[in-house]
């Protein structure tokens, strides 16, 4: 795994512990962070696409990646 990405997501656990002014973190409490710089990540890489207007491609009926991206972000934050 790259370290890069294991550190960015430890400092994000470590951020909600403070945001939530306790010590104790819960699995909930890690899996949210964790969810949340994932989907952090995948909104970025979504907008590297050129054809972006407001967040979504216009085009992702003919970019296949774009339309992945978008569902996978749209299921994981159901």
């Amino acid at each position: 795994m790259k370290k890069l990405y294991i550190d960015q997501i430890a400092r994000r656990i470590t951020d909600r512990k403070y945001s939530t002014k306790t010590y104790y973190n819960s699995d909930i409490d890690q899996a949210t962070a964790s969810l949340e710089w994932f989907i952090s990540y995948l909104e970025k890489t979504l907008a590297t696409c050129l054809q972006l207007e407001d967040g979504r491609c216009t085009m992702e009926w003919k970019h296949e990646s774009c339309e992945v991206l978008y569902k996978m972000i749209q299921d994981l934050k159901k």
